[in-house]
């Protein structure tokens, strides 16, 4: 809908000539509306601070504005009704909106109101914000004085956990638990210096066995779903740049959500290619990329959530922290690489990974 001028969208002639002088020169938007609940006029900003809210050719009556707008007015048109100041939601709660309901009443017993509106959303938003950095900032805290005591007693369990596999030393088992006890140290260790991810040391590494290993990790969570398992691990070579914990840490965050997202014989793909000359990622030059994807047959994730999915505390678990997808970004990102997901309710949902490669030419 094309936007108009206050005037122009005045209902009748004497209302539009009263309506005039009230709203001529003003930015912000405004709706007066009379005792017999017809919208008078209404300034040009309304259509943009309301957008899909109003009917095409704009509102005749107070009923065809947004409930809670309406809810507002009618309490301010009431006998005796007070003029009101309040925040209120429209659009499925997206937009937020500052109103003031100013009463008029005539000295028939007749009132009139008009409704000044202003965009609260970006307020709201920043507030929102400010209210997620603060839980982070108390979770931070947390984290640090429970990574301080974890690691205490990690010390002495991973002393005697080395004596007891040296006396029954069991090829496969070792190197499992051996590997699980140097991760869970390096995870205590980053959590002490409170978003320390990217301080490891990285090197090149095989992605096929990292990803080999996290999905041994989750074997036993498959096996009692049926899950099956499909691969196409066709990246060659399959080297990058990285800290292996780091990665690992990523592509279990990923896989652990895939499997629980899905319900009893879902399948779970895995694949990996090389593409030359593709996007380019935040180191850079549109260099050769190894792109790991990961996809479930899991029920999907709505649209209103999926545009906010790696924002901290994020989720769409019943008991989840929405700290993992956070973290799997964050890592992503400090190895130079990009995340992106896409996904489709009743179908399921796709995470792929693009990393720098090493030995490909461009």
């Amino acid at each position: 809908m094309e936007s108009q001028g206050p005037t122009s969208l005045a209902r009748n002639q004497q209302g539009s000539g009263f309506a005039a002088g009230w709203f001529e020169g003003l930015s912000s938007g405004v709706i007066l509306i009379d005792h017999t609940r017809k919208v008078l006029a209404l300034t040009s900003g309304i259509q943009q601070i309301l957008g899909s809210a109003l009917p095409e050719l704009g509102p005749t009556r107070l009923d065809q504005l947004p409930a809670a707008l309406s809810a507002l007015a009618e309490e301010a048109l009431a006998p005796g009704g007070p003029s009101a100041n309040r925040i209120i939601q429209i659009s499925g709660g997206c937009t937020w909106l500052r109103v003031n309901a100013l009463a008029v009443d005539d000295g028939t017993g007749r009132r009139s109101v008009a409704l000044v509106l202003s965009d609260w959303t970006p307020i709201r938003q920043a507030e929102q914000q400010m209210a997620r950095l603060d839980r982070l900032a108390n979770l931070g805290t947390l984290a640090a004085g429970m990574a301080h005591e974890v690691k205490n007693a990690l010390v002495a369990c991973k002393t005697f956990i080395d004596l007891l596999l040296e006396k029954n030393a069991e090829g496969e088992l070792v190197e499992i638990v051996r590997r699980e006890m140097g991760r869970i140290d390096s995870l205590v260790s980053r959590m002490l210096k409170f978003g320390g991810l990217g301080s490891g040391k990285q090197s090149v590494v095989h992605v096929h066995e990292i990803l080999e290993h996290s999905l041994r990790l989750l074997e036993p969570q498959m096996e009692d779903k049926a899950i099956t398992l499909m691969r196409a691990l066709e990246a060659a070579p399959d080297l990058v740049l990285a800290d292996d914990h780091e990665l690992q840490q990523a592509f279990v965050n990923l896989l652990l959500n895939a499997v629980e997202a899905m319900g009893l014989k879902g399948t779970l793909t895995v694949t990996t290619r090389v593409e030359i000359g593709g996007e380019k990622t935040p180191s850079g030059n549109g260099r050769p990329q190894l792109c790991l994807s990961i996809e479930d047959t899991g029920a999907g994730v709505p649209d209103h959530v999926l545009s906010h999915l790696f924002e901290p505390f994020v989720t769409t678990k019943p008991s989840g922290t929405g700290l993992g997808l956070a973290i799997t970004r964050q890592i992503v990102h400090q190895h130079r690489g990009t995340i992106r997901v896409r996904s489709q309710l009743g179908q399921g949902t796709t995470f792929t990974i693009s990393l720098p490669a090493v030995g490909v030419n461009p």
